[in-house]
């Protein structure tokens, strides 16, 4: 397996799941679209599957195995 990047994040939940997004964005690619005299930047992917993808792992994730 080969990281990109890494990074260790500890905060509450909220914050964790902001720090990741931001993370992933850091790496997803834009593309820029000429719209007339215009040019538009878009993600390569849509950024709302993305905190989707990411808030979802968060509350399906399963919490008995973290130890107290």
């Amino acid at each position: 397996m080969c990281f990109i990047d890494q990074k260790t994040i500890e905060s509450n939940l909220a914050a964790q799941a902001e720090q990741a997004y931001n993370l992933i964005l850091k790496h997803i690619n834009k593309s820029v679209v000429v719209e007339g005299a215009y040019t538009n930047s878009r993600w390569r992917c849509p950024v709302i599957a993305v905190r989707e993808a990411i808030w979802n792992a968060v509350v399906h994730r399963d919490y008995a195995l973290i130890p107290l």
